[in-house]
C-alpha cells in the first residue's frame, strides 16, 4: 500500500467533491459517476471481487498473495464498496484480473516490489 498511498487517493477524493460541487451532483453519490449520468451522459463504474472480500488490515505483513492494483484498503472502504454496490453507484463487479503461480507470488519472501500483482482465485467466489 505504500506504493499507492491512502493520501494520494484522498486527493483523488477531494478533486472529485471538487467536480461535483461544479457540475451541481448531490452529495451522496459519486461525482465521477452520478454528474454524467444525470447529464445523460452513458458512464458505468465497476469493482473487482477482491476489493468486496478482502482488507488492507487484514492482510498479514509481507503476504503478497494479496498484492493487487490498486491495493486493497481498509474494511471501511470494502463496505462502501458494497453500498455503493447494492445503490446503483456501481454498476458492475467484474475483473481485469492477472493470477500468478504461487512462485511468481514469491510467497515467504515478502517482497511487494518483485511480487507479481493480482490475486489467484479471487474471481471465482460467489458475490453476494
Amino acid at each position: 500500500m505504500r506504493a499507492r498511498p491512502v493520501a494520494a487517493a484522498r486527493e483523488a477524493q477531494r478533486a472529485a467533491r471538487r467536480a461535483r460541487a461544479r457540475l451541481g451532483a448531490p452529495a451522496g453519490r459519486p461525482a465521477l459517476t452520478h454528474a454524467p449520468r444525470c447529464a445523460g451522459l452513458p458512464v458505468t463504474a465497476e469493482t473487482c471481487p477482491h476489493y468486496l472480500t478482502f482488507a488492507g488490515e487484514d492482510v498479514p505483513a509481507g503476504a503478497t498473495a494479496f498484492k493487487c492494483a490498486p491495493p486493497l484498503r481498509g474494511a471501511a472502504n470494502r463496505e462502501a464498496l458494497w453500498a455503493a454496490l447494492a445503490d446503483g453507484g456501481l454498476d458492475s463487479v467484474a475483473s481485469d484480473h492477472s493470477p500468478a503461480p504461487p512462485a511468481l507470488k514469491l510467497a515467504g519472501e515478502g517482497d511487494f516490489v518483485r511480487a507479481w500483482g493480482g490475486i489467484a482465485g479471487a474471481l471465482h467466489g460467489r458475490v453476494g
